[in-house]
């Protein structure tokens, strides 16, 4: 428009027709731009009647959030009664904003300051919005250039042309001398996403996000991330050209079941809808909240079919927005199904938004309007900084915890060790993993044990200085660095980790108290971060074979003691296949007949390198790894097959091994025996199995083998007896036919007996049990036990372990000596 001055009256007849926000200002009332007249157009776009907006100043109706310059270039462009033309952000009467482009021109000129004017409005909201969603995917498109593993792209799903960045044909798999071309690109997806692919850039909306599976030609398969904004449309206004970026998020890609659990024990409202408004999903505290059932309402649309009262409203607006722009935000609104206000953290999906609810009903009601604007205005700031950082974080921090992971961990510790340290302070390493923790899994679920694992990553984390690093490294196994820590300072903060892990926790509803086991390195010339890492294990182990709860710290002979462990689990799985395991056999006599009654089998290794071994150094590794099972079966499938083979004279002797603890609580060994005695033809009454006082204690999932076995006639013996915490009761209530007297109290005894021995041998009578005594060497030993009356004795004294093919010519000798003495 330009200067020349129009009629009023050609203004207001033009006023009523027009689809244009037009309002006649005066300037001459008292100096102040004063609105004298408004169409109906002029209501529509901004909410406000003539009624309530005449006599006002036009600039009311600019928003808070208007430019102060551009504010003042308006007021001065009205004082000075010039003509002018801008877009304006502009506040309506029912507090939203709309964008308003605005042409001024004078209508009547005059003395006062500005003379009349006419302002022309028209609503470019729409436009703006657009426009701001272009920008937006713009400065996406520029970031992504300049961050590494971010390939970038651009297509035209119509047309099939396409081209893309080095990165992206790196991430897909496509070859450098390969043409781009849409069909190219879809033939690197996974078949079952071409589909998918073909719908999302074949719809009308401006944004897209989704994960897509990549299959490379060696049949390996990726996931990438692909976002994409539309950057031209056709003259039918439908989008022409797409372009966007890809990146790799195999890594991260995290399994459903993990997240639809993570999802079931929020305390929000979870809701997921696609890019229709189709629920996908909706969690119980959303079933809960909104009064609905996830089956009946999965697949179905949001607004016109489960909750058409809400439509539209701030949410489905705000929601809209996430979908175009990709970027996450927070508000609230008025929920009418339920009356109440409610607060809603939207973020993108790859096909659609998720939101988490949570009633906010009884803090707005004790929050004014505009404290809380402001609240929601920061609260979408962090998120969009805490969404940008999110992929940076998860590269560095375990997802559960929240501590630095392992490879961010020993980044810091290398750090620490190429920086030098004043006098007396060091660099230690503590390495910490809770004991038995898989108890905690097994009976109380994964849950429960993840629950558990976060109380302590945060007791672990309240103990250190801020300097100092505390990493979860996998399972329950937890790495402390202090930097740089006085040497007084390290034996303090470990007893203070471990009194912090002891504290009872209640987890699910139960209290708990979990120990811990810690090995300690310091840093010494030369160290790396793998090399305090190991040594730091190998001092754990050391703690854990003292009886865990305690700390170690290590040494070099705490590495030759690991190493040999090592080596002799290593060894001992490769000795049953290779047959170099034994048996030895040493039988016990009746001190009444001196007949042999009984011949225990004896576990030895024949060592390729080391030659025999005793059971002492190789049983307790074979327990801890668990190699025991396979080892135990092997002896009593041996001892089996030659009991099987005794002279017919020798029938009525029962061959004994021993079984762990282990091999109780392990479900089967009842009918191991029984396969192995119906493979041999042995009778069931020559066989035996001893089992240690101490492995028995109050283990109740040991006994329902013990009663399989002596019920078809295996003999039971308690062996080691009186150097456990059986109580007689206990003893009553076990199908028990030996008691062995641990060979430490035969050891005590002189030419005459032991009170303790004494007791024993009662006992046994008492319970009408046989007493055998092992490890009698001296023959007073033998007198003593005589005198005390028990029944059968074993040791040096009267026959050595042998192999079975020197077993009776050693019983015929002890036997011989009983009968002399």
């Amino acid at each position: 428009m330009g200067d020349a001055p129009v009629s009023v009256a050609a203004v207001r007849a033009a006023m009523a027709s027009s689809r244009d926000a037009l309002c006649v200002v005066d300037g001459r009332l008292d100096g102040v731009h004063a609105v004298v007249h408004v169409n109906a157009a002029f209501t529509t776009i901004t909410g406000w009647t003539a009624r309530e907006f005449l006599g006002r100043s036009p600039l009311d109706l600019a928003s808070p959030d208007v430019d102060r310059a551009e504010l003042r270039r308006m007021r001065t462009t009205l004082t000075a009664g010039r003509s002018g033309h801008g877009t304006l952000e502009v506040l309506r009467a029912d507090g939203s904003t709309a964008w308003v482009e605005i042409d001024v021109t004078i209508a009547r000129a005059g003395a006062a300051p500005g003379g009349t004017y006419v302002l022309l409005g028209r609503d470019v909201t729409a436009a703006h919005t657009a426009t701001t969603a272009l920008e937006r995917a713009n400065a996406l498109l520029r970031m992504a250039a300049t961050t590494g593993g971010v390939g970038i792209w651009s297509m035209e799903p119509t047309t099939g042309w396409a081209e893309w960045d080095e990165t992206y044909r790196r991430l897909v798999g496509i070859g450098a001398d390969e043409p781009a071309s849409v069909q190219r690109g879809l033939l690197a997806l996974h078949p079952d996403d071409v589909a998918v692919a073909r719908e999302h850039f074949g719809g009308d909306y401006l944004g897209h996000e989704h994960s897509y599976r990549v299959v490379h030609p060696d049949g390996s398969v990726r996931h990438a991330l692909v976002r994409g904004v539309v950057v031209e449309e056709g003259s039918d206004g439908r989008p022409r050209r797409y372009s966007g970026t890809i990146v790799d998020i195999t890594a991260s890609h995290e399994p459903a079941e993990r997240v639809t659990d993570i999802l079931e024990s929020i305390t929000d409202a979870y809701v997921a809808v696609d890019g229709r408004w189709r629920i996908t999903y909706l969690n119980r505290r959303a079933e809960r909240d909104f009064g609905v059932r996830r089956q009946d309402v999965l697949g179905r649309h949001l607004w016109q079919e489960v909750f058409p009262t809400t439509n539209p409203t701030v949410f489905q607006r705000r929601g809209l927005e996430v979908m175009a722009s990709g970027q996450p935000a927070v508000f609230d609104g008025l929920f009418l199904p339920t009356r109440r206000w409610v607060e809603v953290h939207c973020f993108p999906l790859t096909d659609g938004i998720a939101g988490y609810l949570r009633d906010t009903s009884d803090r707005r009601a004790a929050e004014r309007e505009r404290s809380l604007r402001v609240e929601i205005e920061r609260s979408a700031r962090v998120a969009a900084e805490t969404a940008q950082v999110e992929l940076a974080r998860q590269a560095t921090h375990d997802a559960l915890t929240g501590l630095v992971n392992r490879p961010e961990l020993t980044r810091r510790l290398d750090g620490s060790l190429a920086t030098t340290r004043g006098a007396g302070e060091q660099l230690a390493v503590l390495f910490l993993d809770l004991d038995r923790f898989k108890l905690v899994n097994d009976t109380l679920g994964h849950a429960a044990g993840d629950e558990l694992l976060v109380v302590v990553a945060h007791r672990l984390a309240a103990v250190l200085r801020p300097q100092d690093v505390v990493a979860r490294i996998g399972g329950d196994e937890f790495v402390v660095a202090l930097l740089g820590a006085p040497q007084e300072l390290v034996p303090v903060v470990v007893s203070r980790l471990l009194d912090e892990v002891r504290r009872p926790v209640v987890v699910q509803g139960q209290e708990l108290t979990v120990t811990a086991s810690l090995g300690v390195c310091v840093g010494t010339a030369g160290a790396t971060a793998d090399t305090m890492l190991r040594d730091a294990d190998v001092a754990l182990y050391r703690a854990k074979d003292a009886g865990r709860d305690q700390s170690a710290w290590f040494d070099a002979e705490t590495r030759e003691s690991v190493v040999r462990r090592v080596g002799i689990e290593t060894g001992l799985r490769r000795a049953v296949a290779g047959g170099q395991l034994r048996l030895v056999h040493q039988p016990s006599f009746d001190l009444r007949s001196g007949r042999a009654t009984g011949v225990e089998a004896l576990l030895r290794w024949q060592h390729p390198e080391h030659g025999l071994l005793l059971p002492g150094r190789f049983v307790p590794v074979a327990e801890d790894s668990g190699l025991i099972v396979g080892v135990g079966e092997w002896v009593i499938a041996t001892a089996c097959q030659e009991a099987a083979g005794w002279p017919a004279e020798r029938r009525d002797v029962v061959a004994w091994v021993n079984v762990s603890l282990r091999q109780l609580r392990r479900p089967g060994l009842a009918a191991t025996v029984v396969h192995h005695l119906a493979e041999t033809g042995l009778s069931p009454e020559r066989f035996g199995v001893e089992v240690t006082e101490s492995a028995l204690g109050d283990d109740s999932t040991a006994l329902p083998e013990l009663l399989e076995l002596t019920r078809l006639g295996v003999h039971l013996a308690i062996d080691d007896f009186g150097t456990g915490y059986s109580s007689l009761a206990r003893l009553r209530g076990l199908p028990v036919d030996v008691l062995k007297i641990d060979r430490s109290f035969v050891a005590e005894l002189g030419g005459t007996s032991d009170p303790i021995v004494d007791a024993v041998v009662a006992l046994g009578h008492a319970l009408r049990l046989t007493t055998i005594a092992e490890g009698v060497e001296l023959p007073e030993q033998l007198d003593a036990l005589r005198a005390a009356g028990c029944d059968e004795v074993a040791g040096f004294l009267l026959a050595r372990p042998v192999p079975v093919a020197q077993l009776w010519a050693a019983a015929a000798t002890g036997s011989a000596l009983l009968a002399g003495g």
